[in-house]
């Protein structure tokens, strides 16, 4: 078994405070040792504010550059799945995801007023806010995407 001392530094952090974490831990073996994937604590007002201020320097950095064509935010169910599926997370519901996504994303059409903001909504622990998200998105300069897509080639 590693010992507490030897696991990598965001993980000692897991544990001391799994819910405030800017990770969160997903699956456990019996003997502690982490099975599963990490996702961000989005979910989480503060967690949130460290990434809105990570894509704003990216804005301020990238939004001229002629080639960088999109901000794409992938698959808001992994952070679902992550908070409820193993272990709920208290700090987590579909509402509170809700609305932190909808500080996030107006937050990146202000920091790239000349890219395109895409997001993968590709679904909540239930289907009403993935629905008023997908309504909130089309009124709100935000693209829809989608995780899993394949286009025919030409």
């Amino acid at each position: 078994m590693i010992g507490h001392s030897e696991l990598h530094p965001a993980e000692q952090r897991l544990r001391r405070k799994p819910c405030e974490g800017w990770l969160r831990l997903v699956g456990q073996n019996a003997n502690g040792q982490s099975t599963g994937m990490y996702a961000p604590a989005l979910y989480y007002q503060p967690v949130m504010d460290r990434l809105i201020a990570l894509v704003q320097a990216l804005g301020q950095h990238y939004d001229a550059e002629p080639y960088f064509e999109a901000v794409d935010f992938q698959e808001d169910a992994t952070i679902a799945q992550a908070a409820s599926a193993y272990g709920a997370n208290p700090l987590y519901s579909d509402d509170a995801w809700l609305a932190q996504l909808e500080r996030l994303l107006p937050a990146a059409t202000a920091a790239f007023p000349h890219t395109s903001i895409v997001m993968d909504n590709s679904w909540f622990d239930r289907p009403p806010d993935g629905v008023a998200l997908e309504q909130w998105m089309a009124s709100n300069r935000i693209a829809a995407g989608s995780a899993d897509t394949w286009v025919k080639p030409a």
